[in-house]
């Protein structure tokens, strides 16, 4: 079963922190330069993070609401009002206020733990795909192309993807598997050179 958008937002934020014995090291964004945290510190930042992330889910489907009820209501009063200019404007606000406060509140380990000692440099960049290779899993990949081709043939039954703007949904699509098969070279790669080593 994949995981949800907010799911592996978590999952990827957890990751943050790695087994070190009794303690946990801290390395932001996966690969920053480890510092110690102790069992307890770990959980409540996981604890803080879920909370604030809800909170945050919250007030942006207010905000997503509010902002269509609003629009909804312009149209029904204004006869010559079009919706797609302030549908653009609107999502673009939205996204300029919400996606700086869910990385304000992702990197909140790291500015607490700021002026903590640095244990064990940042990862190199052969370290930090390694790692990458770890954690992308088959099964991973798999559902993920699973979802892609589910939600094409859905969107497929509701529109004419072959007509028109509507041509973007397969370009993009096909961007997308051409992305995902570039991994699976990558992991097959990772898992090859594994088996020699």
């Amino acid at each position: 079963m994949p995981l949800s958008p907010t799911e592996r937002n978590a999952s990827l934020f957890v990751a943050q922190f790695q087994r070190d014995g009794d303690d946990y090291l801290y390395r932001k964004t996966l690969k920053g330069p480890a510092i110690r945290v102790s069992a307890d510190e770990r959980d409540t930042f996981i604890r803080l993070f879920s909370r604030r992330i809800m909170y945050l889910n919250l007030a942006l489907i207010a905000a997503v609401l509010l902002f269509s009820a609003a629009v909804i209501a312009r149209a029904l009063t204004v006869k010559s009002f079009t919706i797609e200019a302030p549908i653009i404007v609107g999502v673009g606000l939205l996204l300029a206020v919400f996606m700086p406060a869910s990385l304000h509140v992702w990197h909140a380990p790291a500015r607490a733990l700021a002026e903590r000692p640095v244990v064990a440099p940042q990862l190199t960049r052969d370290e930090v795909e390694s790692v990458a290779m770890e954690r992308m899993t088959w099964g991973r990949l798999g559902a993920a192309v699973a979802g892609l081709l589910v939600g094409l043939f859905i969107l497929g039954q509701r529109i004419d993807l072959w007509t028109g703007a509507n041509r973007l949904w397969l370009v993009l699509s096909a961007v997308a598997m051409v992305g995902l098969a570039y991994r699976a070279v990558l992991k097959l790669r990772f898992e090859h050179a594994g088996r020699r080593a």
